[in-house]
Protein backbone atom coordinates (compact mmCIF):
# COMPACT_ATOMS: atom_id res chain seq x y z
CA UNK A 1 0.00 0.00 0.00
CA UNK A 2 3.00 2.29 0.19
CA UNK A 3 2.91 2.83 -3.56
CA UNK A 4 -0.32 4.81 -3.18
CA UNK A 5 0.24 8.45 -2.26
CA UNK A 6 -1.49 10.18 0.63
CA UNK A 7 -3.79 12.06 -1.74
CA UNK A 8 -6.44 9.29 -2.08
CA UNK A 9 -6.57 8.92 1.69
CA UNK A 10 -7.06 12.65 2.14
CA UNK A 11 -9.66 12.74 -0.64
CA UNK A 12 -11.57 9.84 0.92
CA UNK A 13 -11.47 11.48 4.36
CA UNK A 14 -12.77 14.78 2.97
CA UNK A 15 -15.44 12.99 0.96
CA UNK A 16 -16.68 11.04 3.99
CA UNK A 17 -16.51 14.13 6.19
CA UNK A 18 -18.77 16.10 3.86
CA UNK A 19 -20.94 13.23 2.58
CA UNK A 20 -21.71 11.77 6.00
CA UNK A 21 -22.23 15.10 7.73
CA UNK A 22 -25.90 14.32 8.26
CA UNK A 23 -25.02 11.18 10.25
CA UNK A 24 -22.37 12.70 12.56
CA UNK A 25 -24.63 12.40 15.59
CA UNK A 26 -25.58 8.81 14.80
CA UNK A 27 -22.10 7.57 13.80
CA UNK A 28 -19.52 9.86 15.41
CA UNK A 29 -16.48 8.77 13.40
CA UNK A 30 -13.14 10.48 13.52
CA UNK A 31 -13.24 10.94 9.77
CA UNK A 32 -9.57 11.86 9.42
CA UNK A 33 -8.17 9.17 11.77
CA UNK A 34 -7.24 6.71 8.97
CA UNK A 35 -5.56 9.54 7.08
CA UNK A 36 -3.63 10.54 10.20
CA UNK A 37 -2.37 7.03 10.88
CA UNK A 38 -1.35 6.56 7.25
CA UNK A 39 0.42 9.91 7.34
CA UNK A 40 2.20 8.89 10.55
CA UNK A 41 3.37 5.63 8.99
CA UNK A 42 4.80 7.30 5.89
CA UNK A 43 6.12 10.68 6.98
CA UNK A 44 8.27 12.30 9.61
CA UNK A 45 7.05 13.76 12.88
CA UNK A 46 7.51 17.31 11.56
CA UNK A 47 5.26 16.75 8.53
CA UNK A 48 2.74 14.84 10.65
CA UNK A 49 2.54 17.70 13.15
CA UNK A 50 1.90 20.27 10.43
CA UNK A 51 -0.70 18.03 8.82
CA UNK A 52 -2.41 17.49 12.18
CA UNK A 53 -2.42 21.20 12.85
CA UNK A 54 -3.87 22.00 9.41
CA UNK A 55 -6.62 19.40 9.58
CA UNK A 56 -7.34 20.34 13.20
CA UNK A 57 -7.73 23.95 12.10
CA UNK A 58 -10.05 22.84 9.30
CA UNK A 59 -12.14 20.84 11.78
CA UNK A 60 -12.14 23.78 14.16
CA UNK A 61 -13.41 26.15 11.50
CA UNK A 62 -16.15 23.73 10.42
CA UNK A 63 -17.64 23.31 13.89
CA UNK A 64 -19.05 25.80 16.35
CA UNK A 65 -19.38 23.62 19.43
CA UNK A 66 -15.83 24.06 20.71
CA UNK A 67 -13.61 27.07 21.42
CA UNK A 68 -11.23 28.23 18.70
CA UNK A 69 -8.02 26.22 18.67
CA UNK A 70 -9.53 23.20 20.39
CA UNK A 71 -9.20 20.68 17.56
CA UNK A 72 -5.65 21.71 16.57
CA UNK A 73 -4.55 21.23 20.18
CA UNK A 74 -6.20 17.79 20.34
CA UNK A 75 -4.80 16.68 16.97
CA UNK A 76 -1.27 17.88 17.67
CA UNK A 77 -1.24 16.37 21.17
CA UNK A 78 -2.48 13.05 19.80
CA UNK A 79 0.18 13.17 17.09
CA UNK A 80 2.90 13.76 19.67
CA UNK A 81 1.72 10.78 21.71
CA UNK A 82 0.95 8.32 18.91
CA UNK A 83 3.50 9.02 16.17
CA UNK A 84 6.28 6.95 17.68
CA UNK A 85 4.06 3.84 17.79
CA UNK A 86 4.20 3.59 14.00
CA UNK A 87 7.11 1.14 14.17
CA UNK A 88 4.87 -1.48 15.78
CA UNK A 89 2.14 -1.42 13.13
CA UNK A 90 2.86 -2.34 9.54
CA UNK A 91 0.83 -0.52 6.97
CA UNK A 92 0.74 -3.56 4.67
CA UNK A 93 -1.26 -5.55 7.22
CA UNK A 94 -4.82 -4.17 7.31
CA UNK A 95 -6.05 -5.48 10.67
CA UNK A 96 -3.05 -4.41 12.80
CA UNK A 97 -3.05 -1.06 11.05
CA UNK A 98 -6.74 -0.67 11.88
CA UNK A 99 -5.72 -1.33 15.49
CA UNK A 100 -3.34 1.63 15.15
CA UNK A 101 -6.36 3.71 14.13
CA UNK A 102 -8.23 2.44 17.20
CA UNK A 103 -5.33 3.54 19.41
CA UNK A 104 -5.35 6.94 17.71
CA UNK A 105 -9.11 7.20 18.26
CA UNK A 106 -8.82 6.21 21.93
CA UNK A 107 -6.08 8.76 22.57
CA UNK A 108 -7.90 11.51 20.69
CA UNK A 109 -11.13 10.79 22.59
CA UNK A 110 -9.29 10.85 25.91
CA UNK A 111 -7.57 14.17 25.15
CA UNK A 112 -10.81 15.62 23.76
CA UNK A 113 -12.80 14.62 26.85
CA UNK A 114 -10.19 15.96 29.26
CA UNK A 115 -9.80 19.27 27.43
CA UNK A 116 -13.52 19.63 26.95
CA UNK A 117 -14.13 19.11 30.68
CA UNK A 118 -11.44 21.70 31.40
CA UNK A 119 -12.97 24.37 29.13
CA UNK A 120 -16.64 23.63 29.78
CA UNK A 121 -17.43 23.95 33.47
CA UNK A 122 -21.03 22.73 33.00
CA UNK A 123 -19.82 19.40 31.62
CA UNK A 124 -18.97 16.76 34.19
CA UNK A 125 -17.06 13.59 33.56
CA UNK A 126 -19.13 10.49 34.11
CA UNK A 127 -18.28 6.83 33.72
CA UNK A 128 -20.74 5.71 31.04
CA UNK A 129 -19.91 8.33 28.36
CA UNK A 130 -16.22 7.87 29.09
CA UNK A 131 -16.49 4.09 28.63
CA UNK A 132 -18.53 4.64 25.48
CA UNK A 133 -15.88 6.98 24.08
CA UNK A 134 -12.97 4.81 25.14
CA UNK A 135 -14.33 1.41 24.03
CA UNK A 136 -17.02 1.76 21.40
CA UNK A 137 -15.65 4.63 19.32
CA UNK A 138 -12.16 3.17 18.76
CA UNK A 139 -13.69 -0.10 17.57
CA UNK A 140 -16.04 1.83 15.33
CA UNK A 141 -13.17 3.90 13.91
CA UNK A 142 -11.06 0.83 13.22
CA UNK A 143 -13.96 -0.78 11.34
CA UNK A 144 -14.42 2.49 9.49
CA UNK A 145 -10.74 2.33 8.54
CA UNK A 146 -11.04 -1.23 7.25
CA UNK A 147 -14.28 -0.83 5.30
CA UNK A 148 -14.07 2.71 3.99
CA UNK A 149 -10.33 3.22 3.52
CA UNK A 150 -8.48 -0.05 3.18
CA UNK A 151 -11.03 -1.73 0.92
CA UNK A 152 -11.26 1.16 -1.61
CA UNK A 153 -7.48 1.57 -1.70
CA UNK A 154 -6.99 -2.17 -2.30
CA UNK A 155 -9.60 -1.97 -5.03
CA UNK A 156 -7.75 1.02 -6.50
CA UNK A 157 -4.50 -0.95 -6.48
CA UNK A 158 -6.20 -4.04 -7.91
CA UNK A 159 -7.76 -2.10 -10.77
CA UNK A 160 -4.50 -0.29 -11.36
CA UNK A 161 -2.56 -3.35 -12.41
CA UNK A 162 -1.78 -3.77 -16.07
CA UNK A 163 -3.75 -6.97 -16.49
CA UNK A 164 -6.87 -5.33 -15.15
CA UNK A 165 -6.41 -2.41 -17.50
CA UNK A 166 -6.19 -4.80 -20.45
CA UNK A 167 -9.31 -6.62 -19.29
CA UNK A 168 -11.10 -3.33 -18.82
CA UNK A 169 -10.18 -2.19 -22.33
CA UNK A 170 -11.38 -5.47 -23.81
CA UNK A 171 -14.64 -5.20 -21.90
CA UNK A 172 -15.04 -1.59 -22.96
CA UNK A 173 -14.43 -2.52 -26.63
CA UNK A 174 -16.93 -5.38 -26.38
CA UNK A 175 -19.50 -3.12 -24.73
CA UNK A 176 -19.20 -0.42 -27.41
CA UNK A 177 -19.42 -2.96 -30.21
CA UNK A 178 -22.60 -4.38 -28.66
CA UNK A 179 -23.91 -0.84 -28.19
CA UNK A 180 -23.34 -0.04 -31.89
CA UNK A 181 -25.07 -3.25 -32.96
CA UNK A 182 -28.01 -2.40 -30.74
CA UNK A 183 -28.21 1.10 -32.21
CA UNK A 184 -28.17 -0.30 -35.74
CA UNK A 185 -31.01 -2.68 -34.91
CA UNK A 186 -33.09 -0.03 -33.16
CA UNK A 187 -32.62 2.77 -35.70
CA UNK A 188 -32.78 0.58 -38.82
Amino acid sequence: MKKVSLTPYFALACFYYFALSFFRHIFPFLYFAPFFTTCFARTSLFFSLWTSFGIGLFLDLSTTSTPMGFYPICCVATTLLIHRLKIYFLEDKPIPFALYTAIYSFTFSLIFSLLHSFFDTKLSLSLFPFLLDSLFLPVQDSLYHLLFFTAPIYLYIYLGTRQQKVRYLRLKKRFFSLWKELQKKVFS
